[in-house]
């Protein structure tokens, strides 16, 4: 899974959206959820593994990440 990280604070307007807060860090578990023309992703809050739901992708961006 791909770890992304909020650029903004992101207030659900459907009960299948993901509330989260700008710096927030996202698993990505799906990038091609149906009906979500690309502008959506399925995804879970690292800092919370039982809540999950589709985020806007403009709002985030991709967490760099080394191999140790």
């Amino acid at each position: 899974m791909e770890v992304f990280k909020a650029l903004y604070s992101y207030t659900p307007n459907a009960p299948d959206e993901l509330a989260f807060a700008e710096d927030d860090l996202l698993w990505i578990l799906d990038a091609n959820p149906p009906d979500s023309d690309g502008q959506w992703w399925l995804a879970r809050l690292v800092s919370d593994e039982g809540q999950q739901g589709l985020i806007p992708t403009n709002y985030v961006e991709r967490v760099k990440t080394s191999i140790l």
